[in-house]
């Protein structure tokens, strides 16, 4: 990988590591724009750790192609990561890490794991008030929307945690380590 990642003009390695204590030195010297992360692997506490330090960094995991497990589902929503098929191709790769850093969200199309889509930070805020039972004039008010605005986000909401109702959608995110 740092070998691919040298290639390119535009990206450049600043530090790699074997484990998480070794990261976390890196990190605090080298202050990379992008995190690459091999999953399964790393605990939840280490990646917290690394976010806090690195909090404009963009994080990208790195997953076993149909085995993306819920508690990744949970990361992806609260830390911001990419995932992405440890099958990608090289250019490919390259490419979504560029996206990653330019702050979009990356989910590699051939990951076919059965774990809800990637929330935006907006719509995980309003699925936290649905969660405590707040009707869309409610949310709105908080969030200073308009209506429209959080009508426009219940479905996608929907569709990315496979619900047919609110109350489905807030389960689901539960189950899967998001709420």
């Amino acid at each position: 990988m740092a070998a691919l990642l040298s290639s390119e003009q535009d990206l450049k390695v600043v530090a790699e590591a074997g484990s998480p204590e070794e990261a976390l030195r890196g990190a605090r010297t080298a202050r990379p724009a992008a995190v690459v992360l091999d999953f399964p692997g790393h605990e939840p506490v280490f990646v917290s750790q690394l976010h806090r330090l690195l909090p404009d960094s963009a994080f990208v995991a790195l997953v076993e192609p149909r085995s993306t497990p819920p508690l990744f589902a949970g990361l992806i929503g609260r830390l911001g990561v990419a995932v992405l098929s440890k099958d990608i191709e090289p250019h490919e790769f390259c490419d979504a890490l560029r996206h990653a850093v330019n702050g979009e969200y990356v989910i590699d199309p051939t990951l076919t794991a059965p774990t809800p889509g990637v929330l935006t930070p907006r719509e995980l805020e309003i699925l936290e008030m649905v969660a405590y039972g707040r009707r869309n004039r409610q949310i709105a008010d908080r969030l200073v929307l308009s209506v429209r605005t959080v009508e426009t986000h219940i479905p996608s909401i929907l569709a990315k945690l496979a619900a047919t109702s609110r109350m489905e959608a807030v389960v689901n995110a539960r189950r899967a380590g998001w709420l």
